[in-house]
This record gives C-alpha cells, sequence and structure tokens, in this order.
C-alpha cells in the first residue's frame, strides 16, 4: 500500500518545493506590499500576479512532469481561479467575521489556496503525470 502511494508522496513534495518558492515570492510581495501601506486584499492580488508565471512554469516542468501538457495553460488558468477564489473567501472570512490579525489571516488563506490547487493540478490540469 505505501509502495503505491509512493508517487503521489513523491509529486506532493515537488509539489511543496515549488510551494515554498512561491511562498517566498508571492507571500514575501504581500507582506512587502502591506508594509508599504497597501490594503491586505490589493496586496494580497499582488502577490499571486507575480506567483502565477512561476507556479506555472516550476509545476509543469518539475512537480508534474510527464503529465498531460497540451491545454494545460488554460487548465491552470481556470484552476488558479478556483483555488483563488478559496483563498480570498478565506481572507475575506478570517479578516471581516472572525477578526484574525490580517497577516495570520494571509496565512490561513494560503493553505486553502495551497490544498484546493495542489488537487486541481493533481487531478485537472497536468493528469497522468507520474
Amino acid at each position: 500500500m505505501i509502495e503505491a502511494l509512493r508517487p503521489h508522496m513523491l509529486q506532493a513534495l515537488r509539489f511543496g518545493a515549488v510551494g515554498v518558492l512561491n511562498t517566498l515570492a508571492g507571500l514575501g510581495t504581500i507582506y512587502i506590499a502591506m508594509l508599504a501601506g497597501v490594503a491586505p486584499v490589493p496586496a494580497n492580488m499582488i502577490g499571486y500576479a507575480i506567483g502565477l508565471a512561476v507556479s506555472y512554469t516550476l509545476n509543469r516542468r518539475y512537480t508534474f512532469r510527464g503529465g498531460r501538457v497540451e491545454g494545460s495553460a488554460v487548465r491552470f488558468l481556470i484552476t488558479f481561479a478556483v483555488a483563488y477564489a478559496v483563498n480570498m473567501a478565506l481572507l475575506l472570512g478570517a479578516i471581516d467575521a472572525m477578526r484574525v490579525d490580517p497577516y495570520l489571516a494571509q496565512l490561513i488563506a494560503s493553505v486553502g489556496y495551497t490544498v484546493t490547487f495542489f488537487l486541481l493540478s493533481k487531478f485537472y490540469v497536468f493528469t497522468g503525470a507520474r
């Protein structure tokens, strides 16, 4: 059973490594923008826009290599839109409804985004990847 999960676990680890780079670029940009006085929502949008190109390139070439590539850019953008909607719902819910500190809310929202993005990337964008 564990051997059957091995390829999925390795893929999740590669996704995590790419995520570290995206976090440095995206979340770093978000926090820098907020420290510069940009409101949380626009700062979030700026950070995720920067991470999008990096994410597609690294996930296509490294995380999900060998998967279906034809049409993957469009599916990737759709996946991003869904994951980003989850992110924004969590961000706004945490800040507005739960009164969570905006910096912590960004972290909470990024977890929802990451889980959603991985699952959709694996089963919708880059299907058949090893």
